[in-house]
């Protein structure tokens, strides 16, 4: 487990957020069961765990990102603040998160490049505003599939998975969606420019 732990030596310990570059794949070998980076050691956060601005084709792979909970710098996105990037998620688990929008992750697509989430756990992820489990900026284009969304919630706003800021262009199959909720609209999915 990849934390802040303040009885880990300082070699040992992990400086949040942790910055992304262009094309970068940052991925668990052993599966995201045995690659986990938390938060828990960060109470009321300035940072997400991941951070990335402006990339291209960056692609997050078998982690297991836990317990950060957002509470200043922007307050957007609890385990990944990533503004104006393209690429994808894939397999892996998104447990306990908030922030004020997008608990799990906050995403801005530039026009014309897409995002992919697929085959990956969003689990009790909360936010105070919208996105429970990821907020978008902007449009979405891309696709998701094959991923699971279980207990997330938007405590006072809508999206008890996700929001949407402009229109949705994509694919959204194979997804199980349960006990999810918002306190304003879509309990599963809110978008804005529908």
């Amino acid at each position: 487990t990849y934390d802040a732990n303040p009885e880990k030596p300082a070699s040992e310990k992990e400086v949040f957020p942790i910055k992304l570059r262009d094309g970068m794949t940052i991925q668990g070998d052993d599966g995201a069961e045995n690659c986990i980076i938390s938060g828990a050691f960060n109470p009321e956060s300035q940072a997400s765990i991941l951070f990335g601005e402006n990339l291209s084709d960056i692609a997050i792979r078998n982690l297991t990102l836990k317990d950060m909970n957002r509470t200043g710098g922007s307050r957007n996105g609890g385990a990944c603040e990533l503004i104006s990037c393209s690429g994808m998620i894939q397999r892996c688990v998104f447990n306990n998160n908030s922030a004020n929008n997008g608990g799990g992750f906050w995403l801005s697509i530039p026009d014309e490049l897409s995002f992919t989430l697929s085959d990956n756990a969003f689990n009790e992820n909360s936010v105070s505003s919208s996105g429970a489990v990821f907020y978008i900026d902007t449009g979405f284009t891309g696709d998701m599939s094959g991923n699971t969304f279980s207990g997330n919630s938007a405590e006072h706003g809508s999206g008890g998975v996700f929001y949407v800021q402009e229109a949705f262009t994509g694919d959204i199959s194979g997804n199980t969606f349960s006990k999810n909720s918002a306190d304003d609209y879509g309990g599963v999915f809110y978008v804005q420019g529908a």
